[in-house]
């Protein structure tokens, strides 16, 4: 769903999340390296995605359209504004956004909503 870089990311890891039939909880991480740009991936995470700071080197996201995305997949789901998405039985997911980083953090879904933030 999400076009743009996740380091932590191992594609095979979604075709286990789909078998997994427990609820599990998770966070995912996404942002986008300018061209040509390598950048510590750990910083780059703790610095975009936990203290919400610009970096240079990541490219700007289109945030409103991830929103969008977001609450159109999850149109079932109540949006508790202004972050949090609730799925009642099928868990939650909370969203932390900046111009240059999306951490999505889940809670009691399942594999194959987990999928659908790919």
């Amino acid at each position: 769903m999400l076009d743009f870089d996740c380091p932590f990311y191992d594609p095979l890891l979604s075709f286990r999340f789909v078998e997994h039939s427990e609820p599990m909880s998770e966070e995912f991480c996404f942002w986008k390296y300018k061209e040509g740009i390598y950048l510590d991936n750990r910083q780059v995470y703790e610095t975009a995605c936990c203290e919400g700071k610009a970096v240079d080197g990541l490219e700007q996201l289109p945030i409103t359209d991830i929103m969008n995305k977001l609450k159109t997949e999850f149109s079932s789901w109540t949006f508790v504004a202004p972050d949090t998405f609730d799925g009642d039985k099928c868990g939650s997911f909370r969203v932390f956004m900046t111009s240059q980083a999306v951490r999505l953090n889940c809670y009691g879904m399942s594999g194959y909503d987990m999928n659908l933030l790919m």
